[in-house]
């Protein structure tokens, strides 16, 4: 069964129908629900209905009606659980919210490590280009930005791609100018990445 578990509620009185809501496991005793057999099997079909996760109940107040109950769900394909009658009715909903919260934890971990995980890509590609593309114009914030982002320590393997032709254009666009800012990128790499002079 595939229904998800996103928040649970106890319920013991007989009409619960008009509060009932989705992906909810409800905790009953059964006791709203044992006078008759259509009580316990309406309560299945409007949980049914209303796309609830689960039904836990004790056996002691439903245990006339447990066959047909069982029959219905399984029909249903909607999920009882029945607890064991020496769990008190408080510490089954502790063990429920407990797991819940764990699990919503977990999800949340998961996600923030995501969004992690994608901002150092991200803030890794910029201050790659941006070393490469001289907009980094001081060793200060070069070393600044690469300590901010846990760069790993040297010693380094740098790979240097020429384009074919992109150092012509470059001279022929501003010779002094792209030659100044060559040498200070070189040197602010070395320098960056804890080469020594």
């Amino acid at each position: 069964m595939d229904r998800i578990v996103r928040f649970v509620d106890c319920m013991e009185i007989p009409d619960m129908k008009a509060w009932m809501r989705p992906n909810v496991l409800y905790i009953t005793t059964g006791y709203a629900y044992s006078d008759t057999k259509e009580e316990i099997m309406n309560l299945i079909r409007n949980l049914y209905e209303a796309k609830a996760a689960a039904l836990a109940t004790k056996y002691r107040y439903i245990g006339c009606f447990l066959d047909d109950a069982i029959k219905l769900a399984n029909e249903l394909q909607f999920p009882i659980i029945l607890w064991p009658e020496d769990l008190p009715f408080i510490e089954m909903n502790y063990l429920v919210m407990e797991a819940l919260i764990k699990s919503q934890n977990n999800l949340m971990d998961t996600i923030y490590s995501r969004i992690e995980k994608y901002n150092r890509r991200e803030m890794d590609k910029r201050l790659f280009i941006d070393l490469l593309t001289g907009n980094i114009t001081c060793n200060e914030e070069g070393n600044y930005r690469i300590e901010e982002q846990k760069w790993p320590s040297p010693p380094y393997q740098i790979v240097y791609i020429e384009i074919d032709g992109i150092k012509q254009k470059l001279h022929e666009l501003q010779e002094e100018i792209v030659h100044e800012k060559i040498e200070k990128i070189e040197n602010m790499i070395k320098e960056s990445f804890g080469e020594e002079k």
